[in-house]
């Protein structure tokens, strides 16, 4: 029984028969598939056959099978495809044929692309392959490849998938990136609607040239410009970068960065951010160059001139760690930095820290940059009107609400327009969080209420106020940023006695209401037209 709801087989394994050719044994492509089979099974803790991923390839038609009749109807029947990319493949009629026969059937049922950018085509790397000789629909991916580069010889090492092989550990890596990827494909495709499937003779007849996905499409008519840090991920940022250039994004910085003397290094940088809407910075286990009279190694000081940046307004830092990141154990100061970067709202201010597979990176990548630029296309709002009171923006948990009515009511009285969390039972999380993202976007300032909550929201909540500049529009930063520490007393409180870039009010210690109408309304200002 397949996983998917509407299909009758899970998977096709798309791939040249001259790359499963071996007089030893088992092929790569054989291997390949049991591999593939086994992990699938095991993270849905499958026990009965039918319980088991319908994995298909077709090990018995040949080239001179007739297309249309025989293969072009199974695949019609078939959710996902993994493409085997090759110089084999890429050259062979017979793989393309497939994956355009398969791109309109998807097209015609259900989509090439479900959920947050899953596309039900995934692009196995058997062999090193320029992206310019991928197929069109595929230059988009960054893909999983099966293969490192010898440093010395800079020449791909493949992975041969038998056991024994030094590489099988890595291999096992990017099957499990894999295996997870198709179960979020499939998560995704299940949440569809099921509609008609179309005749395949009527797919083929009608078959367009292969699309981009709709992320894809729309990065790429809205241009934008990404700067793609330097750092020790040096083979996994040069994929991305083509991945990104495929899909006619403009990647920066173009060459070489000076590194003869750090103030022509750090001017480069900047000239090079100045015009980007996305900087992404790949995080590795180890440091990575340190220049001549600088103690920030290059990735931490990109990041840092990234994050200046992005404090002016219309730059979104993205910063990536692998899941499961191992920091080497000697480098202590990539140890700090790395926990900063987990830790610290001031570190994450205008950014977003991804913990995801590589491969899922690029459409991350991908809907930020056209979310900066559609917030750059959009016209400026206009000034607030003269009389109009301010929004505070009032978080505070449900079991804190009442509480939290003291400062309610003196924040009204002082004539401001008090805007709060979304309570609603019948919400689902996803619309409580779009609410709560909205009112950062649109309050003035911020007031953070902590009264009997729990330390785990407090610190979420501290972290999205400091991410609020980057989901507003660009010259338009939060205003006044407030802890309220309200009763009862306990450990975690002192903590937020000097925090960074918040203002603090201790209710438990000082008139805490004048406190913060001193904060929200500096003295002389008229009415509530402060903040």
């Amino acid at each position: 029984m397949p996983l998917t709801k509407s299909f009758e087989r899970d998977i096709f394994i798309s791939y040249c028969h001259a790359d499963n050719e071996d007089p030893m044994g088992d092929g790569w492509v054989e291997l390949f598939h049991k591999n593939l089979r086994v992990r699938l099974t095991q993270l849905l803790g499958a026990r009965a056959a039918h319980e088991q991923p319908v994995i298909w390839r077709d090990i018995s038609l040949q080239g001179n099978d007739e297309f249309a009749g025989v293969l072009a109807e199974e695949l019609q029947k078939v959710a996902l495809v993994i493409s085997v990319l090759s110089p084999s493949y890429v050259r062979s009629e017979w793989c393309r044929r497939e994956i355009d026969t398969f791109s309109a059937a998807a097209r015609a049922r259900g989509g090439m692309v479900v959920g947050a950018n899953k596309g039900r085509i995934l692009k196995v790397l058997k062999d090193e392959v320029p992206q310019d000789e991928h197929p069109e629909v595929l230059r988009g991916q960054i893909g999983f490849p099966f293969y490192v580069k010898d440093p010395d010889r800079q020449r791909p090492v493949p992975f041969t998938l038998t056991k024994g092989d030094d590489t099988i550990a890595l291999a096992k890596k990017v099957i499990d990136d894999l295996a997870r990827s198709i179960m979020d494909t499939v998560k995704a495709l299940n949440e569809l609607q099921p509609g008609p499937a179309q005749p395949a003779a009527a797919a083929l007849a009608t078959r367009p040239p292969p699309a981009e996905s709709p992320a894809a499409a729309s990065a790429t008519a809205a241009a934008g410009t990404v700067y793609l840090a330097e750092c020790e991920w040096d083979d996994e940022r040069q994929q991305l970068r083509r991945s990104l250039e495929a899909l006619g994004v403009t990647v920066l910085p173009a060459g070489e960065l000076p590194l003869r003397r750090a103030d022509d290094y750090k001017k480069a940088v900047r000239e090079a951010l100045a015009g980007c809407d996305v900087s992404v910075h790949l995080i590795a286990g180890r440091r990575s160059m340190v220049l001549g009279g600088e103690v920030q190694d290059t990735v931490s000081l990109q990041n840092e001139l990234a994050a200046e940046r992005s404090a002016q307004g219309g730059l979104k830092r993205l910063i990536w760690m692998p899941p499961g990141l191992q920091v080497a154990p000697d480098d202590v100061l990539q140890q700090a930095f790395v926990t900063r970067l987990q830790r610290d709202p001031l570190a994450q201010q205008g950014a977003e820290l991804l913990s995801l597979p590589l491969q899922d990176l690029l459409g991350q990548v991908q809907d930020t940059l056209a979310q900066q630029v559609r917030a750059r296309a959009k016209p400026r709002l206009a000034p607030r009107e003269a009389g109009a009171p301010p929004k505070v923006y009032l978080i505070a948990d449900e079991v804190d609400f009442e509480a939290a009515d003291p400062l309610r009511h003196h924040l009204l009285d002082l004539g401001f327009d008090v805007v709060e969390r979304l309570f609603d039972p019948d919400a689902t999380p996803e619309e409580l969080q779009a609410d709560h993202r909205q009112n950062l976007v649109d309050c003035s300032a911020a007031v953070v209420f902590v009264g009997a909550v729990k330390e785990t929201w407090v610190k979420t909540m501290l972290s999205e106020v400091q991410k609020a500049d980057g989901w507003r529009e660009p010259g338009r930063p939060l205003g006044t940023r407030v802890i309220y520490l309200a009763p009862p007393d306990n450990r975690y409180k002192s903590l937020y006695q000097r925090k960074q870039t918040f203002h603090t009010v201790d209710a438990r210690q000082q008139p805490a209401l004048q406190a913060v109408q001193a904060l929200l309304q500096p003295e002389g200002a008229a009415g509530a037209g402060a903040v």
